[in-house]
């Protein structure tokens, strides 16, 4: 009898052993779920508009900004693209060799400004750019006005694009 009771309690503890066992491989994990990356612009365009140009409208991730005013409309845009050559066709809808924009700054980003002229629904615009590159993303503001009444705003518009720089978020 004691033979069986101690057959059987060898049995009863080596019973839940059975479950236990070793890998000689390490078990591999995979993981398909996709990251995606969040590319927020470091920097915003700072700039002092005038009061009488309204906030009109206002992206919520603060990429696209426009100012209204009776008499002209003032455009804050970041994009991105690879190169200067783009820049200025996605800010203009013209090349550089058509464009012709002047460098004016180099640091700490480099800063072109320029000026075309187009074709609007009550008579020819003028436009007038700066546009700020700070190794990833562009920054533009964009100043577009009747060209009748461009003269009276020349001194404001002047004021508004030399002083306007970027600024850490």
């Amino acid at each position: 009898m004691k033979v069986i009771s101690l057959t059987f309690a060898i049995f009863i503890f080596i019973l839940p052993l059975f479950g236990c066992s070793v890998n000689t491989e390490a078990e591999k994990e995979c993981i398909t779920d996709t990251v995606e990356q969040l590319n927020i612009p470091a920097m915003r365009i700072e700039a002092e508009i005038p009061q009488e140009a309204t906030l009109a409208l206002s992206r919520d991730d603060g990429r696209y900004v426009v100012y209204s005013h009776k008499d002209y409309e003032i455009t804050g845009e970041i994009f991105h693209v690879n190169t200067w050559e783009q820049a200025f066709v996605h800010i203009s809808g013209r090349d550089s060799g058509s464009l012709r924009p002047i460098l004016a700054d180099n640091f700490p980003q480099e800063k072109y400004r320029c000026t075309w002229t187009t074709a609007g629904e009550v008579g020819p615009e003028l436009w007038q750019s700066v546009i700020f590159y700070d190794g990833t993303y562009f920054y533009a503001l964009t100043i577009q006005c009747p060209t009748d009444v461009a003269a009276t705003y020349e001194k404001e518009f002047s004021t508004v694009l030399s002083f306007s720089k970027l600024c850490d978020v």
